[in-house]
């Protein structure tokens, strides 16, 4: 009789079993947040691995699902990825899974303060599967730039061209999975409202469709925008500084998760659902901020660029262009004949100029003559002497040397050009000579030849 009732009392969750399963009683009361929360059980290193597998898979699964949604909200496609997101959490470990728990329920509410600390709990709670989630939603960005730019060197294009290409990519990419995000959520915040579950299954799909297509034109816009920013900018172009990048995903996503939630939230609202305007939005600022920041710290980390040697010139390992604008500079990088008058340059330090940049330099300059920068000259001069090089050059004798080079083309070619035209001349002449009955006279300054034409004759 007493294992009997110890057995009824266990099936309702009201018995002292230590290590019974979880009766339906405490699933619907941990649903709500009303059971008493128990400490999960600790996790080996294979558990956590899965944990961080899953949760990074689960992310990138999302995003393919928010691309989905931005074409049709709740597609079979949809509803088929949602259903493998659920499958992975269900291999998760009880800590995932409440720490997932937790966070949920400190985003779906209107006060600010609760959301804020359900962020900072879960983040420094759950590190990994912070990091984990970060990784997850930046697969499908990451892999459209990279696959944009190297579509682009393959077919012939430069480096910048490629770079802009990967950059247009991926403003494109951002601002559809912010527009397929908000479609998603104002779709199914308008379907489970129970404030809308007298309605038939029909005019809530219409209700449902309709909110995604307003939600998701504002997230859009936003997204593209931060798409020029931050990490998706510093994987198409590179970066040179790992803080700014940081900064500027960190004030990009918070930006781009807190209006997706709230355009959401306002689209679902107009529809009926009553959900809550402000509900959820400060938690997913605040959570897409941190995410945002750590993706733009590591992919700054990843691609960051070393200073060239000279402002204005290419990293010929990277292909990354100085922000420096000098004309003089790029014209010695690019080694390009289309400026013709250049500013002169500030001085630069040329310590740290590799031998043959100085001595590719040094000829670049003086092959240009008159539009040589002297001052270049005479520092590379310098340099070159300061290292004991054997040879030195008289930097305004080259000058003048090239300039009199130059000056003395420029008189063979009138030359040949005013001998080229005599000799056309004189063909003419002859041509006409021959066709109007041509002879020769003897005139004072000696034999002339002359022609007829209509009885008269004209001397040549």
């Amino acid at each position: 009789m007493a294992d009997y009732l110890s057995s009824v009392l266990n099936e309702y969750g009201l018995g002292d079993k230590k290590d019974k399963e979880p009766s339906y009683l405490d699933s619907v009361l941990g649903e709500y947040g009303l059971a008493e929360q128990k400490a999960p059980a600790s996790r080996n290193p294979f558990a956590v691995a899965n944990d961080l597998v899953i949760t990074g898979a689960n992310m990138a699964l999302g995003g393919a699902q928010a691309v989905s949604d931005f074409i049709s909200p709740n597609n079979k496609f949809s509803q088929g990825v949602e259903e493998l997101i659920k499958e992975g959490e269900a291999k998760q470990s009880d800590v995932v899974k409440e720490g997932r728990r937790k966070l949920g329920q400190a985003l779906d509410t209107e006060d600010i303060g609760t959301q804020l600390r359900g962020v900072k709990d879960f983040v420094l709670e759950n590190p990994g599967q912070a990091a984990a989630m970060a990784a997850g939603s930046f697969a499908i960005p990451f892999g459209a730039i990279k696959g944009a730019k190297g579509v682009g060197q393959l077919f012939g294009l430069g480096e910048k061209a490629a770079s802009r290409v990967a950059l247009g990519t991926g403003m494109t990419t951002s601002g559809v999975l912010a527009g397929g995000d908000a479609a998603g959520d104002a779709y199914q915040a308008v379907m489970n409202s129970p404030a809308l579950a007298d309605r038939t299954i029909e005019e809530r799909e219409r209700l449902a469709s309709d909110a995604a297509r307003k939600a998701s034109v504002v997230p859009f816009v936003l997204g593209a925008a931060s798409g020029l920013v931050g990490a998706d900018r510093a994987l198409a172009t590179g970066t040179r500084s790992l803080l700014k990048t940081g900064a500027a995903e960190f004030a990009s996503e918070a930006v781009e998760e807190g209006a997706t939630k709230l355009s959401a939230n306002i689209a679902a609202d107009l529809a009926g659902a009553e959900v809550g305007t402000f509900r959820g939005v400060a938690g997913a600022a605040a959570l897409g901020g941190v995410l945002g920041g750590g993706t733009g710290l590591a992919v700054g980390a990843l691609t960051k660029q070393p200073d060239s040697l000279l402002a204005g010139s290419t990293n010929i390992s990277t292909g990354q262009i100085s922000p420096d604008e000098n004309a003089v500079n790029k014209a010695i990088d690019a080694n390009s004949s289309e400026i013709t008058a250049a500013p002169r340059p500030t001085p630069v330090s040329l310590s740290g100029w590799p031998d043959q940049l100085l001595n590719s330099t040094l000829q670049f300059q003086l092959a240009k003559g008159r539009e040589a920068n002297v001052e270049l000259i005479q520092q590379i001069d310098a340099e070159i002497a300061r290292r004991g090089g054997t040879e030195t050059v008289d930097s305004q004798a080259q000058v003048r040397n090239a300039q009199l080079q130059q000056q003395q083309q420029a008189a063979q070619a009138q030359q040949q050009a005013a001998q080229a035209q005599a000799a056309q001349v004189e063909t003419l002449r002859a041509d006409v000579f021959n066709k109007y009955g041509g002879q020769t006279t003897t005139l004072p300054g000696g034999t002339k030849p002359v022609f007829s034409f209509l009885g008269k004759q004209y001397f040549t």
